[in-house]
């Protein structure tokens, strides 16, 4: 992780919620047209006690996540505005609940992006702990009936065998899934503490961006922020949150135009 930060300039931390990809065409999980709403195989597959025990909903979760328009995806006028940021001196650290990685396709600086919530282009299996490009799993059609992880051959769209196989680790024979947290598993402990005892401490602002701050322990970052440490909070969003009392400053508007005008009165 960068700590790298300028004592002249004001320092920002942002965290990143659903909202801000939501002009890249992402749909919110849990908004109007989400999968939270309209699949329930899906909404059920994020638990891992069912992920590990159903074989069908892994096959539909890995048949959800190969159809992704995350894939697909562009960074949005307000994650370019977050590298300007970053390229200037003012950018703490991004801590994103997505897991689309625009953060990363924009160019801000990989030791400055907290993961919250994991990362769609890795997947992990759960037994060994090796680690996969997700791409290769859910590109690659399967050789005799099972995935050949080390030898398929990458295809230029989702393969349309996903419900054929399960994916398992070429090594050990564990189950692999997408590196993103699930219900009923922890966020990564030492990256929190290091959340909270190295950023918010260094940050004059902590912005909040497109989040309905509900889903913990994300939405205790601002609170930390403001009780621990008294720094300013910032609330960009579109409709009310969890944490609008503990607010300095609330922005109702869409990402793109509030980032815009956060940035501009920042760096000047």
């Amino acid at each position: 992780m960068d700590y790298d930060y300028s004592p002249t300039k004001k320092q920002i931390c942002v965290l990143v919620g659903a909202g801000m990809s939501a002009n890249a065409g992402i749909p919110t999980f849990r908004g109007e047209g989400g999968s939270w709403r309209t699949d329930e195989i899906v909404r059920q597959a994020f638990d891992i006690d069912n992920f590990v025990s159903n074989l069908g909903m892994r096959q539909a979760l890995w048949r959800w996540l190969a159809n992704s328009p995350a894939w697909q995806a562009k960074p949005t006028r307000a994650h370019w505005l977050l590298k300007q940021l970053d390229d200037a001196g003012y950018l703490i650290s991004v801590m994103t609940q997505n897991f689309d990685m625009l953060e990363k396709k924009a160019g801000i600086r990989q030791g400055k992006i907290r993961q919250l919530h994991g990362r769609m282009d890795r997947s992990v299996c759960l037994a060994c702990r090796r680690y996969f490009d997700t791409k290769d799993l859910i590109m690659a059609p399967p050789v005799d009936g099972e995935h050949d992880l080390k030898n398929g051959t990458v295809h230029q769209s989702p393969s349309a065998e996903l419900d054929d196989y399960d994916l398992r680790c070429p090594d050990c024979g564990g189950i692999i899934k997408p590196d993103i947290v699930f219900f009923g598993e922890p966020l990564d402990e030492m990256m929190l503490k290091y959340i909270g005892g190295m950023d918010i401490p260094a940050c004059d602002e902590l912005w909040c961006i497109g989040s309905s701050l509900a889903v913990y322990p994300a939405a205790s970052i601002p609170l930390q922020a403001k009780r621990q440490y008294n720094k300013r909070v910032v609330i960009v969003s579109t409709d009310k949150t969890e944490m609008d009392t503990i607010a300095d400053e609330i922005i109702r508007q869409p990402a793109d135009i509030a980032v815009s005008l956060l940035v501009e009165r920042t760096i000047g």
